[in-house]
């Protein structure tokens, strides 16, 4: 994690989860939303996103986290959630060590040796069901965002989701009414970009910011 240690947390602080975009692969501290969020609010930032997680990885570390401060006795005064692609899943295994594992997809999706049995099986299970039935992405897209929401909100934290662009696309089978920002990306030739050409540069986390701010002190009057 690129951000200060749970013990360092006072009061007026906010969080965020998210994948690499959020993490700021390739781009200054500074310089990530978050960050930028925390210097228009005022308030202390915890930075939880993982470079290449899925949203399911991102609402199981929300509900850990949401435990933990029940535990300490801390409220957040805000929850920020970069939703990233929805068609990224999560696979526990066992290891051969007889420890708990975790692998992502798309990477497992063509497996070149069936010797990793549990890898092998989770690609063909991913392509023929995951992938291919809305139903199963329904889980993640809709649900989990509901049950993360109601969980903070019982605490009387609120959580804002977002996406850049359109990262993430809700696969909707049921009514929700989650609210997701989607913040408009700069045209294509004028994008920039962070040092590894891959993620959002500079201009847009800044863009997510001055939105999210937006979006907290209206929600606080």
């Amino acid at each position: 994690y690129r951000t200060n240690e749970l013990h360092e947390i006072n009061d007026n602080f906010i969080v965020s989860f998210g994948c690499s975009f959020t993490m700021g692969i390739g781009l200054h501290k500074k310089d990530i939303w978050i960050e930028k969020l925390g210097e228009k609010l005022g308030k202390e930032t915890l930075n939880l996103a993982l470079e290449g997680v899925g949203n399911s990885t991102t609402f199981y570390n929300s509900y850990l986290f949401y435990q933990w401060c029940k535990k300490n006795n801390i409220k957040p005064d805000g929850i920020f959630i970069q939703l990233t692609f929805n068609h990224r899943r999560e696979f526990f295994y066992t290891t051969e060590e007889n420890e708990i594992n975790i692998g992502y997809t798309p990477s497992v999706i063509n497996p070149t040796d069936k010797h990793d049995i549990a890898f092998y099986e989770d690609a063909q299970w991913y392509k023929k069901r995951y992938n291919a039935d809305v139903a199963e992405r329904t889980v993640i897209s809709d649900i989990y965002p509901k049950v993360i929401e109601e969980l903070w909100g019982s605490i009387g934290t609120p959580v804002f989701f977002f996406s850049f662009g359109t990262d993430f696309k809700e696969d909707l089978l049921f009514t929700s009414d989650i609210e997701v920002e989607e913040i408009e990306l700069t045209n294509l030739y004028e994008q920039d970009y962070a040092r590894d050409l891959q993620h959002n540069g500079r201009k847009e986390h800044e863009l997510a910011a001055s939105c999210l701010a937006l979006k907290y002190q209206t929600h606080n009057g």
